[in-house]
């Protein structure tokens, strides 16, 4: 059927987020919209993004001493050229004019892409989870952005429940689970996730795709994003980044790598209408020396690798 659509413990990061306030005075308007955050493409298409209701301007990294940071990760020193998980996606879908990409990223392509690399499930096997189980027990009807930390977490606690017993609310966020559907969730719990620090990125986020362990990210975008480079693909190439011209911030999911492109694979939540079917390639260069303050290609935010 085609689908369209802590850990209680106190978790320390290093900051370059701007709040709201700070983004909206520093801009001299508001980006954002009832709903979430909006890009817009170079033919005027809308595409809503909802990571949260603020834009990092910098990279926020979990620190050394956080039990809840990656650390001491073996670098292989025979990683492969490339790599690419996407076969245990489900299909790709669109979140529609809601700012419920976080959970597209962490639930039904994160968690479902898990399970199904557990099953060893491709894509025409393999479990679909509901987005809209985890946005709509965090938004509660007032459909906005939301944190990958806390969509991670929920995730730990309850799981997600099959689309076929909550499918996706396109149109609102108000639906909570019944105990039905918490039940069917509660088969489906994530073992745990962890932030990435920002050191060795490049490195640290090929290493656990290999292991199948795909990464969520907060990303800004501005007007570059997905739009076709040199080698024909929609991507996210190195540029100067100007703070005004961030939509703001969005949430999608590392399933994939190629040295070749120079580049990471991610999955996003707009359909297969827009990008490479569904898909972008970022470079590299967007998780290297990310807390450089003269980087002028600045555009990631946040990373977290989920896990089993």
């Amino acid at each position: 059927m085609r689908k369209f659509l802590i850990f209680p413990v106190v978790l320390f990061l290093i900051t370059g987020c701007l709040e709201k306030n700070e983004y909206t005075s520093l801009l001299g308007t508001d980006p954002l919209t009832q709903n979430g955050e909006v890009f817009i493409a170079e033919d005027g298409e809308e595409y809503w993004m909802g990571c949260e209701n603020s834009y990092c301007y910098g990279f926020s990294g979990g620190v050394p001493e956080s039990l809840k940071t990656l650390q001491n990760l073996t670098i292989p020193n025979d990683l492969p050229a490339s790599f690419d998980l996407s076969n245990f996606l489900p299909e790709v879908g669109n979140q529609g004019r809601l700012g419920s990409c976080t959970a597209w990223a962490t639930t039904y392509y994160g968690r479902s892409l898990l399970h199904n690399i557990g099953q060893n499930s491709s894509r025409s096997q393999g479990v679909t989870l509901s987005p809209s189980f985890i946005y709509n027990q965090i938004t509660k009807g007032q459909c906005k952005g939301t944190s990958i930390i806390r969509s991670l977490q929920l995730l730990v606690d309850q799981g997600a429940s099959e689309w076929e017993v909550f499918p996706y609310q396109s149109t609102g966020c108000n639906l909570q689970p019944t105990a039905a559907q918490r039940e069917n969730a509660s088969n489906f719990k994530m073992k745990d996730y962890l932030i990435l620090s920002g050191e060795n990125m490049v490195a640290e986020v090929k290493t656990l795709l290999t292991q199948g362990k795909p990464i969520v990210v907060a990303m800004g975008l501005d007007p570059e994003f997905g739009k076709k480079d040199a080698l024909g693909l929609s991507a996210y190439r190195p540029h100067q980044v100007k703070k005004d011209q961030i939509y703001g911030s969005h949430a999608m999911l590392v399933v994939g790598y190629s040295d070749q492109f120079k580049a990471f694979k991610l999955v996003n939540s707009w359909g297969e209408g827009w990008g490479d079917q569904g898909f972008v390639w970022v470079d590299y260069a967007a998780f290297e020396n990310v807390f450089d303050l003269q980087n002028p290609f600045r555009v990631l935010c946040q990373a977290l690798v989920v896990m089993n």
